[in-house]
C-alpha cells in the first residue's frame, strides 16, 4: 500500500496540482459563502494533498542530492556558490518569519515547487492555463444562474462586477492571464480569430469589472502578437528574433531595480503635486501602501499586518472598514515576509531570468516579465491561481549549476 502510494504521488504531480489548485480557486470563489460546507471540504482536501505532496518531496529528496552534488563546493563557479548562499539566506529568513508572524503562505508555496521538480515546468503551465479557462467558465455560468452571488463593489457611478468572485479583479485577472497563457503555448500557430475571441473577452472583463490594469495589460500584448504575426507574413523573421534576444538581455538585467523604483515612487507620494495625480490615476495605490509604511514600519522579518481590501469575505468580516490593501507584489511581501525575504526573493527572480536568457530561452524571459511587471500594481506573482512562473525556478536553475559544475570541470555536459 505505501508502496503503490509512493508510486503514485512520484508519477502524478499534476493530478496533484490539480486537486491543490481547484481548492484554491474556491476560495476566491463566493461559493465558499453561499454553501459554507465547501470551504470545509476544501481546506480537508488541501491539507491531504500537502501531506501527500511531503511524500513526493521526501521521494525525490535523492534526485536532488544526486543533482546538486555533482562537483565538491570549492569546483563551483563563484555564481553557484552566490545562488545556493542567496537560497539558505531565504530559508533561514523564512523560518524565522513564521515562529514570529505564524505565516505559512511561502511555507506551503515552497513545499508546492520543491515537490514539483522533475515534473516539466511546461505542463505545469499549460494544466494551470486549462483550469483557468474551465473553472473560471463553470463559476461564471454558476453566478449568471444564480447558484452562486454576483458580488458588485460600487466605484463612483459604476458598479463593478465579480460574477462568483469574492474580488471584482479576479475575472479580469483570470481572463488576461489564461489568455497570456495561451499565447506562450500556442506560440506561432494562434491564430487570428483566436485574437479576436480574446479581445471581445478582455473588452467584456473590462466592461463588467472595470479593472484598467488588466485591459491595458491584454491589449498591448494583442496589439503585440498581432504585429509579431505580420512581421512573420512579410518574412522578418530575424527582426523578430534579435527584437525577443534584445528584449530578453535588456529585462533580465534591468528587473531588479524596478521593485526599487516602486518604492521610492510610493515615498515621494507625501510630495503631493504628481504624486498625488500619479496617486488617483493608480487609484489611492501609492496613499494606502505610504499609510502602511508610516504606521507600521517595515522589519526584517515581516509582521503579522492584516491587509484589507475590497472583497466579499472582508466586507461580511467587517462589515464597514477602511482598506489598506497593498497592491505592489514587492512591497507586500516586505511586510508579510520580511525584508531579507523580499530582497532575496527580487534577486533569485533575476538570476533566473539571467539564466533563461544565457540558455536563449527568450520566450519565458518574456512571459516571466509579465508576471513580474503586473506584480508592481498587483500582487499575483506568488499565487499560483494566476501565476506558474515560479515553477521555472528550482529545475531551471539545478540545470544550470550542473552545466556549469561540467563545464568547470572540463566535461561534455
Amino acid at each position: 500500500m505505501i508502496k503503490k502510494l509512493k508510486s503514485f504521488v512520484l508519477n502524478n504531480f499534476l493530478i496533484l496540482f490539480t486537486i491543490y489548485y481547484c481548492t484554491l480557486f474556491l476560495d476566491t470563489s463566493s461559493l465558499e459563502i453561499d454553501y459554507p460546507p465547501i470551504e470545509i471540504i476544501s481546506k480537508i482536501i488541501r491539507y491531504a494533498i500537502y501531506i501527500l505532496l511531503f511524500i513526493r518531496l521526501i521521494s525525490i529528496l535523492p534526485c536532488y542530492k544526486e543533482d546538486i552534488s555533482k562537483a565538491k563546493w570549492k569546483e563551483k563557479p563563484i555564481f553557484v556558490k552566490f545562488i545556493y548562499f542567496l537560497i539558505i539566506i531565504m530559508m533561514i529568513s523564512l523560518t524565522i518569519n513564521f515562529i514570529t508572524t505564524k505565516n505559512k503562505r511561502m511555507l506551503f508555496l515552497m513545499l508546492l515547487l520543491m515537490s514539483s521538480y522533475k515534473t516539466d515546468y511546461r505542463k505545469i503551465i499549460k494544466s494551470t492555463m486549462n483550469l483557468q479557462i474551465i473553472l473560471t467558465s463553470v463559476l461564471v455560468l454558476l453566478s449568471i444562474l444564480g447558484i452562486t452571488q454576483n458580488y458588485i463593489v460600487p466605484r463612483g457611478k459604476i458598479s463593478r462586477y465579480s460574477l462568483g468572485f469574492v474580488y471584482t479583479t479576479n475575472l479580469a485577472q483570470m481572463i488576461a492571464f489564461s489568455s497570456i497563457l495561451y499565447l506562450y503555448n500556442q506560440g506561432s500557430k494562434i491564430k487570428i480569430r483566436e485574437l479576436f475571441i480574446m479581445q471581445l473577452m478582455n473588452a467584456f472583463a473590462y466592461f463588467i469589472t472595470d479593472s484598467r490594469t488588466e485591459f491595458i495589460m491584454l491589449q498591448v500584448v494583442i496589439g503585440l502578437t498581432i504585429m509579431w504575426k505580420a512581421l512573420k507574413r512579410i518574412d522578418k523573421e530575424k527582426i523578430l528574433k534579435n527584437a525577443k534576444k534584445i528584449y530578453s538581455y535588456i529585462f533580465s538585467r534591468s528587473f531588479i531595480i524596478y521593485p526599487i523604483i516602486s518604492l521610492i515612487i510610493v515615498m515621494c507620494y507625501p510630495s503631493g503635486g504628481i504624486w498625488n495625480n500619479i496617486n488617483s490615476a493608480l487609484s489611492n495605490r501609492l496613499k494606502q501602501t505610504y499609510d502602511n509604511i508610516e504606521y507600521y514600519g517595515i522589519r526584517p522579518f515581516g509582521d503579522d499586518v492584516e491587509l484589507l481590501g475590497l472583497g466579499l469575505k472582508e466586507k461580511i468580516k467587517y462589515g464597514s472598514y477602511k482598506s489598506n490593501y497593498i497592491d505592489n507584489e514587492y512591497i507586500q511581501m516586505v511586510f508579510k515576509e520580511g525584508y531579507i525575504f523580499a530582497i532575496c526573493f527580487i534577486i533569485l527572480i533575476n538570476v533566473l531570468l539571467i539564466i533563461l536568457y544565457k540558455r536563449k530561452k527568450y520566450k519565458d524571459v518574456m512571459l516571466c516579465s509579465l508576471y513580474l511587471l503586473f506584480g508592481l500594481l498587483n500582487p499575483r506573482i506568488v499565487n499560483i491561481l494566476y501565476c506558474p512562473i515560479l515553477f521555472m525556478i528550482i529545475p531551471e536553475v539545478i540545470e544550470y549549476c550542473k552545466t556549469s559544475e561540467i563545464n568547470v570541470n572540463g566535461e561534455i555536459y
